[in-house]
């Protein structure tokens, strides 16, 4: 098994798609550094009273004054600072783990595989313990760059950096299960269609495009409706489980905790294992 896990890893290692993409991820860190640093010295040092709701609907006033609050709550803040990149990081993440399985197809290399290897669940597992390290790997690039920079940010500043309140920890630490989950995501996805370049394609219009359309058919809904439950479904989506989970504060007071969003984004994980799991051993693979 040990022996299928460190193949798994030199088939990435020894391509330049990994290395490429570690640059590409740096430099989306950095970029959302500057955004996230940005806010928490604004938050931390604005003198701003509560905006101004008259005329709003009661739906609309809600949302504003939560997300002033949060504007204002040093740990979410820090927990977005430390956790920078994590918006674009999702999406390579996954990318990465369509790469861990759709290569076998792209590059045929697949009927070897599971012809050296016949109990295709160890395969699986296998890719699946791959793709995960990649995730974190890819996390923690993320993380070192992240921490580094915001507390220097925050020691020049005056600010105390948070790093000793629990649940900012808990946030930078559940950010790298998050990057792994990710990774998995993809790993189901390209086990799903074989396919690399469709796996891919897909993988971006759900990420990019999906989430933004659902929540804006959601809160459509819940204004036409008036039906404020509508708009929790949005907890429930991947993305918005990975923020809920890596955030030092709730995202909304009717927001789920934060051991809540790491069970959805688990249950997401184990469904694309199983499928992934389940196809790869009744599929005819040549």
């Amino acid at each position: 098994m040990i022996g299928l896990y460190k193949s798994e890893i030199l088939k990435i290692r020894t391509t330049n798609t990994w290395w490429l993409m570690m640059i590409g991820l740096a430099v989306a860190t950095g970029l959302a550094l500057v955004l996230n640093l940005y806010q928490a010295n604004e938050g931390l040092t604005s003198t701003d009273g509560p905006p101004d709701t008259t005329g709003q609907n009661e739906l609309d006033a809600e949302q504003a004054q939560n997300q002033f609050a949060l504007t204002r709550n040093a740990a979410y803040l820090a927990s977005n600072v430390f956790t920078s990149g994590q918006y674009f990081g999702l999406l390579l993440a996954m990318i990465i783990g369509i790469l861990v399985v759709t290569n076998e197809f792209f590059h045929q290399t697949a009927t070897p595989t599971f012809l050296t290897t016949p109990r295709r669940e160890r395969v699986i597992a296998a890719k699946l313990a791959g793709a995960l390290s990649w995730g974190i790997a890819f996390a923690m690039v993320t993380t070192v760059i992240s921490v580094a920079v915001g507390t220097i940010f925050y020691a020049i500043k005056g600010f105390e950096s948070q790093l000793g309140e629990i649940d900012v920890v808990k946030a930078v630490l559940l950010n790298l299960l998050a990057f792994g989950v990710w990774a998995i995501f993809g790993l189901g996805l390209g086990t799903l269609l074989k396919n690399q370049i469709a796996s891919i394609v897909v993988a971006l219009i759900m990420y990019l495009i999906g989430q933004t359309l659902i929540s804006g058919v959601l809160y459509l809904l819940a204004r036409w409706l008036e039906q404020d439950w509508i708009l929790k479904i949005n907890y429930y989506l991947p993305s918005t489980a990975s923020a809920i989970m890596t955030s030092a504060a709730k995202i909304a007071p009717d927001a789920p905790p934060w051991w809540g969003g790491t069970l959805v984004l688990l249950a997401y994980g184990a469904v694309a294992v199983g499928l992934g799991t389940l196809f790869t051993k009744l599929r005819d693979i040549g």
